[in-house]
């Protein structure tokens, strides 16, 4: 993927366009216990090996 078209994903998948797109079925499908669905969605092709909320959540636990 080209640097300039990650580079706008990761501008334009954002906390606030992430939470106004919950309320879309297939983004609130995508969504984590503690992660918007765009954002999990741009985590998991953009930056795959970024941690996970949920399991770095779960793994702080024990």
């Amino acid at each position: 993927m080209p640097a300039e078209l990650r580079q706008t994903v990761d501008a334009l998948a954002d906390d606030e366009r992430a939470h106004a797109m919950e309320a879309l079925p297939w983004m609130n499908a995508a969504s984590g216990t503690n992660e918007p669905g765009l954002l999990r969605c741009r985590r998991c092709m953009l930056h795959p090996g970024d941690p996970d909320p949920e399991t770095a959540f779960w793994d702080s636990l024990f």
